[in-house]
């Protein structure tokens, strides 16, 4: 017996069906294989990679276009009774030119509209690692990916521009600092101009340029982008004015770039008015009272300034309990272990350093306060316990410090 009408539509459509399924899992598994078995020995071969990653999403969009497209024409056909479904649906030639346009239109469409942007956040999720891991010769190009896939997308330039920047303060190059922060200086302008009202963007350029004025032998030219800093951090305040660490921060480039004692104190008692519980203002406070002590000429007037700076490093490390999910602050121990010291108060200084040296994490120079801790153990009179701190500066020392400690083992010894 002959197949009625519906019987013939169900058998196409699933039939057409089960030929995209097969075609795009043959595909899918052929696009794993090939992604599997490559085994990426340098950067370009890893993007490469990532570009086939990205190919599967494009892949899948066009399948998923061509199921509609299927299911799409069935119910067209269920309203063209008088029709044979579904050569005569199409036997008019404006809709043959006009069903396969809109179809590809629709594909195009999908895929800058969607697919490109899944594939520019997948770019971005597999460069995080990478930028937490500060191996910015992954990350940068990864990040680059992801703008050149959705270059409107102004969260993207913000992560670039201040991986770079982190790149710049790794780099010992004058030269190479310059052309990074150059480029860095770019892509986060690019980010503003893409979003002026984010307040992160001006932010990260005021960082950028209180950065590059550290490196900048013309004081003239350093004036002038500590000034347009200061208008960054003006700008960002003005879209965000309840954020603590923002005035924290503002607060330190006034204390550290531009010896304002005045605006750095009146921006940190603004912060302290937003947020009492937030340790890090109690820190920064330390640090503002510890570099009016190393300033200050009167003895009475420096005793007092440390005592503050102490007080101050002390309150930080007890607002860690307000909020529990707070890191302990390395900075406060190391703020209060020097006032400690700066007050003669040496085993006060040495408990610091050593809770110090039991939080801080591998990434972190231990040397360092390993060198300081043999020296309070010296001016102490523990040589042995001094010469077993300077041991292990030493092992742990980059070679262009090595010196520095070999001298002070040797003084040790004397």
């Amino acid at each position: 017996a002959a197949w009625s009408e519906n019987e013939r539509q169900a058998v196409i459509t699933l039939a057409g069906s089960a030929g995209v399924w097969l075609a795009f899992t043959l595909y899918y598994l052929g696009a794993l294989g090939a992604i599997a078995s490559r085994e990426p020995a340098n950067l370009e071969e890893f993007l490469g990679t990532m570009k086939l990653v990205g190919g599967l999403i494009t892949g899948f969009t066009v399948w998923v276009m061509i199921l509609l497209a299927f299911g799409a024409v069935t119910l067209v056909a269920d309203c063209e009774e008088k029709q044979s479904w579904p050569f005569e649906l199409l036997s008019h030639s404006a809709q043959m030119i006009a069903t396969p346009a809109l179809f590809a239109i629709a594909i195009v469409a999908g895929y800058f509209t969607n697919t490109r942007l899944v594939q520019a956040d997948m770019a971005h999720k597999v460069a995080q690692p990478w930028d937490r891991q500060g191996r910015w010769d992954v990350a940068i190009p990864l990040y680059e990916q992801a703008i050149n896939l959705a270059p409107e997308q102004d969260q993207y330039y913000l992560f670039v521009g201040r991986a770079y920047l982190e790149a710049a303060n790794r780099s010992t190059d004058r030269v190479e600092q310059e052309t990074i922060l150059n480029v860095a200086q770019g892509e986060l302008q690019r980010a503003l101009a893409l979003n002026p009202l984010n307040p992160d963007h001006s932010a990260n350029l005021a960082r950028l340029l209180q950065r590059w004025a550290r490196t900048t032998t013309d004081p003239n030219e350093a004036d002038v982008r500590l000034n347009a800093a200061d208008g960054h951090y003006e700008t960002a305040l003005m879209l965000n004015p309840n954020s603590a660490a923002l005035w924290n921060e503002w607060a330190r480039f006034d204390l550290n770039l531009r010896q304002d004692y005045e605006g750095a104190m009146s921006k940190l008692e603004k912060s302290l008015s937003l947020d009492d519980q937030f340790n890090e203002t109690y820190a920064a406070f330390g640090d503002y009272w510890s570099q009016a002590g190393a300033a200050e000429k009167d003895a009475a007037q420096q005793r007092a300034d440390y005592e503050k700076a102490a007080g101050y490093y002390q309150q930080a490390i007890a607002a860690e309990s307000f909020k529990p999910d707070t890191p302990p602050s390395l900075t406060a121990r190391l703020g209060l272990a020097a006032a400690q010291r700066a007050l003669g108060n040496l085993d006060e200084a040495i408990a610091s350093y050593e809770e110090v040296l039991t939080l801080a994490g591998p990434e972190y120079n231990l040397w360092s306060v390993q060198e300081t801790l043999a020296e309070i153990y010296l001016e102490k009179g523990d040589k042995a316990k001094a010469l077993e701190y300077a041991n292990q500066a030493l092992a742990a020392a980059p070679e262009a410090d090595k010196a520095k400690v070999q001298a002070l083992i040797e003084k040790i010894g004397n």
